[in-house]
């Protein structure tokens, strides 16, 4: 598992800032010294909202990249491969991306590897308000459980793998979105 230097869960200050949020967890977990705000994340947001994907996720990638953090993409759907394959092509990087099958076991691999995770789920299965994409920082595992960092509520929580997957799952059935999982290790 990763070694956290700062284990204080980040609350996204915009309505739409959660991959920003995970990314600057993610980014914290290795360095312990991001200084994170509101107009970091508006500044993150704006610059990359109008890119050629939800939110400008490449873009983020790229600059996570350029920081000389190792960031390998995982997705269950061969279109979004492809589809995220030449956006990096245009930002001139080429994070590894990967087709796989979500499990459990999966993400313990990843974990164990000196990996944190954002992923992105069925936000229902969190707060049961609304189904909606949602991506969340999970940074450690046991036996039986989860532990991630919901940047909505800024707070670490404990879920269990099985609420975990079918949160994933829901992705797909539900919401019609293929799986994607960031590994980052720093």
């Amino acid at each position: 598992m990763a070694k956290l230097k700062n284990k204080k869960p980040l609350k996204q200050k915009t309505p739409f800032g959660c991959f920003v949020t995970c990314l600057n967890m993610a980014e914290q977990t290795f360095s312990g010294s991001l200084k994170f705000d509101k107009n970091k994340e508006l500044k993150m947001f704006v610059k990359y909202a109008n890119f050629d994907r939800e939110f400008g996720e490449p873009a983020l990638i790229k600059d996570l990249i350029d920081r000389g953090y190792d960031v390998k993409i995982f997705t269950e759907a061969p279109y979004v491969r492809w589809r995220m394959d030449n956006l990096f092509k245009k930002l001139r990087t080429r994070p590894k991306i990967s087709l796989f099958s979500f499990s459990e076991n999966f993400l313990d691999t990843l974990l164990k590897s000196g990996n944190v995770l954002v992923v992105m789920l069925d936000k229902w299965y969190l707060d049961m308000s609304v189904h909606t994409p949602h991506y969340v920082f999970i940074k450690d595992a046991d036996k039986d459980s989860y532990y991630i960092n919901d940047p909505w509520l800024g707070e670490e929580m404990r879920i269990s793998k099985s609420r975990l997957t079918e949160a994933v799952f829901e992705m797909k059935t539900r919401l019609n979105f293929s799986p994607v999982v960031y590994a980052v290790k720093g």
